[in-house]
């Protein structure tokens, strides 16, 4: 199948990310996930990117991401020591010592400028921070568990989703957003791991529930309460939880008239599309990819939230970007 790209995170956006352990072998215990997200955070950092929330299963895992617009730009012009200090996010003591050392034997100030531009270059890049955490994730697992091969099923998948798409709403990602990462949230009390979502650590709402910075940082980017604390989010979460849940088990089932659809939204929407938002915005980023027929806003009936999605010959699109 040929390759379909999701447009270009380089102009900005909200983007659910999503990548499986090939076999579906389920590898992530404590030690892994906690590596895992130490990478999500020091990529997301390094990059100048947002991590609204996340969450770690067994075997897969779900990011949700915000490429702010013109970042690419801004990381061009950022001054030297900021780049020295993003750098430092994600690699070791002893090679940043390293760089720095080559970075002073230039004798010319373009020289260093180049030099630091090439790691600008990287930033502000949602491809890059991907690559880095599967590809460094990869060799720090096989190295500790004398393991050789790729460690993925494939290279990621990438839903491009709608930043504030209703009208009149004050501050925050927007509702869709919302709901997406309410879908992120509870997937661990949808596989029976935990009996509420509060209580899974290893997701960004569970984390920020436990006093987590990075994951209370989202909360609050997620619902644009920068002025409030992590219970009002945490409370308003609550809220989106139960209200997709309530959609999932009784509009979309009473539409359908069986459970099956059920597992359609939840699968062939929010991680299976390929692109979320209105009908306006769906028709518009539908021009970036040739190909392929709206076949995701029958699955969208019942939720009640005014979004459509649609995805290129059953949801073949993936990211173009690699993975160790």
């Amino acid at each position: 199948m040929p390759k379909r790209q999701i447009p270009s995170a380089d102009e900005g956006g909200v983007f659910h990310v999503t990548s499986r352990v090939v076999d579906r072998r389920m590898i992530f215990e404590e030690e892994e996930k906690r590596r895992f997200l130490w990478l999500a955070k020091a990529y997301a950092a390094f990059g100048g990117l947002e991590l609204v929330t996340w969450c770690v299963m067994g075997n897969h895992f779900h990011l949700l991401v915000r490429v702010p617009p013109g970042s690419g730009q801004r990381c061009m012009a950022l001054g030297e020591e900021e780049v020295l200090a993003r750098m430092a996010r994600i690699y070791r003591k002893s090679e940043m010592e390293d760089f720095r050392r080559v970075l002073d034997a230039c004798a010319r100030a373009e020289d260093r400028k180049a030099l630091l531009d090439v790691h600008r270059r990287r930033m502000g890049r949602l491809s890059v921070m991907m690559q880095g955490i599967k590809q460094r994730f990869s060799r720090w697992y096989n190295l500790t568990t004398n393991r050789t091969g790729t460690l993925w099923e494939e290279r990621y998948h990438c839903v491009v989703i709608q930043e504030r798409p209703p009208e009149g709403q004050d501050g925050g990602l927007g509702r869709l957003v919302e709901v997406v990462a309410a879908y992120i949230d509870l997937n661990p009390l949808r596989a029976g791991l935990v009996g509420a979502a509060d209580a899974y650590e290893w997701s960004g709402h569970g984390a920020a529930c436990c006093g987590d910075r990075v994951a209370a940082a989202g909360q609050r980017l997620l619902h644009g309460v920068n002025n409030r604390g992590v219970r009002w989010c945490t409370r308003r979460a609550r809220e989106i939880h139960e209200c997709l849940l309530a959609a999932e088990w009784e509009g979309v089932c009473a539409r359908t008239g069986r459970r099956g659809g059920t597992a359609a939204v939840r699968q062939g929407v929010f991680s299976g599309a390929h692109v979320l938002g209105s009908a306006a915005y769906v028709r518009k980023l539908r021009g970036h990819t040739p190909g392929g027929k709206p076949r995701v806003g029958k699955m969208l009936e019942g939720l009640g939230w005014d979004m459509e999605g649609w995805s290129p010959r059953a949801y073949g699109a993936r990211h173009d970007s690699g993975g160790g």
